[in-house]
């Protein structure tokens, strides 16, 4: 004989005032439809009736007006949905189980957000949680998802909110339909849950009579077993993310694209563990597509200490750093600011703003300004005489913290003419090392700085071409070196151009 125990707990503790009720017109769902509305009668507790056709059989709307009479002889509103065959592709990616059960919860979601339910509740019993079991063994799925079915558990689906709630998940099914059978309530016979072409139909019909046979009354101490060992394994977790790995899990809360990971002589089990619990948070709307396969290989990278690798997923790449994995997206997802602006001879100024400079000064047309990573930035184009060019190259290649508030490089009259940009980042800019050879990509200087995606999009470089020439208080390029040695007279220099920016000096120093 069913109680209400469960139920009763379960509602005054959550403080539910708006369910939504699953039913399929299977035993189990119109079970738990007749004792939720048994209990709830009585109560300011309200109902709704929530059918999905699966149009697997050609009668299937059948069930739909079956359903809705039983919702009507009890006075609930009912809502009915009828599935699409999906495209053949996704079959073949995802099975259709699977896809269906996302439609389900879709739909469920929907429902919860039109008609404010704090939850949907489904009728999975207890043979329903060792299919479960056996069906994620099978398959090899990691210690803490072996359990599976959780009495309350929390989805977002498409931004939106759902809480599904499982109160029937220590039943077995003969208590519903015996239940039913002293209620004198018919059900439906569903004849699609027949066909063994299912995983879970053929462990259905043939695995789990056979553990009954080998022992009877074995299903019982099985849903016990798994529930404990659920309850074990969340206990176990709350353990290691609020105690052990307090600071790593505040850390990626903070930074959800970043996880900091733990002393490579951590336990695999426990990597494992942290590694999946983050995709699945960064990826919390696209859970479905987050394979097996692929949690293995974010574990690898989580494991090899080898820097720069990286594994795609979903337009955005997992990248192994030094200390932790960073998501970023592809260079094809990024969104690059194609803001530019050109030096212009005409607004070349005969002389390099310095300390004396009045801010009415940063009024005239030579400036550009523009936001940058260090806030707002003034930058100029100016011509300048010998004793002006040498104490200003002097002064760009001082460390001192004793500096004027201009910064800036020194450019040749012919790189000039063929065009000088401040712009930001873009694919493909890179720029020659002052102290080394060839070559760097500005997206490889970026990385190696540790420089954070997010904050790369908002430094200003100035650039010709594809070639970066200076990015304030990180780089200058090659032929400045033969300047700063001397290797070009200041006669010649004469003929350059500077380019420089009014800010703050010290704060730039500060960040090279």
């Amino acid at each position: 004989m069913i109680n209400n125990l469960q139920l009763t707990e379960n509602i005054s503790k959550f403080q539910f005032r708006q369910i939504g009720v699953a039913v399929s017109g299977g035993s189990d769902s119109v079970a738990l439809l007749l004792l939720l509305h048994d209990y709830c009668k009585s109560l300011e507790i309200r109902l709704h009736v929530l059918h999905v056709d699966h149009a697997i059989r050609s009668d299937s709307h059948q069930d739909s007006l079956w359903v809705k009479e039983l919702a009507d002889s009890l006075c609930l509103p009912f809502y009915c949905i009828r599935l699409q065959s999906p495209p053949s592709q996704i079959i073949a990616e995802r099975g259709f189980e699977d896809w269906a059960r996302h439609q389900r919860l879709n739909f469920f979601s929907e429902k919860s957000a039109e008609l404010g339910l704090d939850c949907v509740a489904v009728a999975h019993h207890g043979s329903d949680l060792i299919e479960t079991f056996l069906i994620r063994l099978i398959r090899g799925t990691s210690p803490e998802s072996l359990c599976g079915m959780k009495v309350l558990r929390k989805y977002r689906i498409s931004g939106r909110k759902l809480v599904l709630w499982r109160p029937l998940i220590s039943v077995l099914p003969e208590e519903l339909k015996k239940y039913l059978t002293e209620k004198q309530q018919s059900w439906l016979e569903d004849s699609s849950n027949s066909d063994k072409k299912y995983l879970r139909n053929r462990i259905r019909h043939e695995i789990i009579p056979l553990f009954n046979k080998i022992r009877p009354r074995s299903l019982s101490r099985m849903v016990s077993v798994i529930s404990d060992l659920g309850t074990y394994t969340n206990n176990l977790e709350n353990i290691l993310f609020k105690k052990k790995y307090k600071k790593i899990v505040s850390f990626w809360k903070e930074n959800p694209e970043r996880l900091m990971l733990p002393d490579q002589s951590e336990k695999d089990i426990f990597i494992r563990l942290l590694t999946k619990k983050w995709i699945q948070s960064y990826f919390s709307g696209v859970r479905h597509r987050i394979s097996r396969n692929f949690l293995q290989r974010v574990f690898d990278l989580a494991k090899n200490p080898s820097c720069g690798r990286k594994v795609e997923f979903m337009g955005k790449f997992i990248i192994r750093r030094s200390d932790s994995l960073e998501i970023i997206e592809t260079v094809k997802n990024q969104e690059f600011n194609s803001w530019s602006a050109r030096f212009s001879l005409a607004d070349v100024s005969t002389c390099v703003p310095g300390p004396s400079s009045s801010d009415s000064d940063l009024m005239e047309k030579k400036y550009i300004c523009a936001d940058g990573l260090y806030g707002k930035m003034h930058f100029f184009a100016a011509k300048c005489s010998n004793k002006d060019s040498n104490a200003y190259s002097s002064y760009s290649s001082s460390n001192s913290s004793n500096v004027s508030d201009a910064l800036g490089i020194w450019v040749p009259p012919e790189m000039f003419a063929a065009g000088v940009f401040l712009r930001y980042p873009q694919p493909g800019d890179q720029f020659s090392p002052m102290f080394g050879r060839g070559k760097k990509k500005l997206a490889r200087f970026f990385i190696d700085k540790k420089i954070p995606q997010e904050k790369r999009r908002q430094i200003l470089v100035v650039a010709s071409g594809k070639e970066i020439l200076w990015i304030p208080g990180l780089i200058q390029v090659k032929h400045l070196q033969q300047l700063y040695s001397r290797q070009i007279s200041l006669k010649d220099r004469e003929n350059w151009l500077y380019i420089g920016v009014k800010a703050d000096a010290k704060n730039l120093i500060r960040n090279c």
